[in-house]
């Protein structure tokens, strides 16, 4: 919240949408949260990762 600017209230229902997209993911409701990456987006962020083969 403090590195957002934002609210509590904006910044909690932001980081529940972040989570339910799997963009963020935690152990435990409750617990610390960390960067997911989902495989339908691996290929737009990571393009070079895994190049296409012809």
């Amino acid at each position: 919240m403090d590195i957002t600017g934002f609210k509590d209230r904006a910044a909690r229902k932001i980081m529940y949408a972040l989570l339910k997209k799997g963009l963020l993911v935690s152990d435990t409701p409750r617990g610390s949260v960390r960067l997911g990456f989902p495989i339908d987006v691996v290929e737009r962020w990571f393009p070079l990762l895994y190049p296409a083969t012809k």
